[in-house]
């Protein structure tokens, strides 16, 4: 399970455990504190490894089986397609919120085509 950690001014961040974006299939980014809801300001996507990646994969991620689409449909790694690149996406208001006590899951729903792809999520937010 991913560990919050604490950054400054009550915020948390998450990083979720490498994600295989060759293959389709569900991975656990996080699971919320008991009793409270989350509130993410900011999330971005962190490249692992690539090698003749084509950047066309495509992840959705929720909570409610079996598409989890709650927050986010169809995101697409085209901009990463090399090692240490990132894309940071940041929310205009209003702001989601996440259930408390649920575990975050992002659904690779289309598998990059290029030889080697893994990367992770890392969320920044705060507990409401």
């Amino acid at each position: 399970m991913t560990q919050a950690n604490v950054l400054n001014n009550n915020l948390v961040s998450y990083t979720s455990p490498a994600i295989n974006l060759k293959a389709t299939g569900l991975t656990t980014l996080f699971t919320t504190q008991y009793g409270m809801r989350f509130v993410p300001v900011e999330y971005f996507f962190i490249c692992d490894t690539a090698s003749a990646a084509n950047g066309d994969s495509g992840i959705n991620i929720g909570w409610t089986a079996a598409a989890y689409t709650d927050f986010q449909t169809g995101v697409s790694f085209s901009a990463i397609t090399a090692n240490t690149w990132y894309n940071t996406i940041a929310f205009g208001a209003p702001l989601p919120i996440f259930p408390a006590s649920t575990a975050i899951i992002a659904n690779v729903t289309q598998a990059d085509t290029g030889t080697t792809l893994t990367g992770r999520i890392v969320f920044v937010g705060f507990y409401i």
